[in-house]
């Protein structure tokens, strides 16, 4: 797996998280991000700026099924990680 912090994804995401809790970014918050957002794209298998470009792909379809496709893969990982025994808590960290 490509290191997260090397993503462009990722760090845009860090800098909009600081922004919005004050500029700071706790080193275990961006943890339980890493873990959660690697553990997703090894679901999807795909790195995370492959998954942004994709889904700007299909965002652009007429095809509402396509349009959707990503955000039904992440219902798929949540209901992945209730059938492992993860709490509710836990799944609406993972997914947001």
């Amino acid at each position: 797996m490509v290191d997260l912090n090397t993503q462009d994804s990722i760090k845009r995401m860090l800098n909009s998280i600081s922004q919005r809790r004050g500029g700071v970014v706790s080193e275990s918050t961006k943890t339980t991000f890493f873990i959660y957002i690697k553990r997703f794209c090894e679901f999807c298998g795909m790195t995370p700026d492959e998954l942004i470009k994709d889904r700007m792909s299909d965002w652009k379809s007429e095809n509402i099924f396509t349009r959707r496709r990503h955000e039904e893969k992440l219902m798929e990982f949540a209901q992945h990680l209730r059938t492992e025994g993860y709490t509710s808590n836990t799944v609406s960290t993972a997914v947001g």
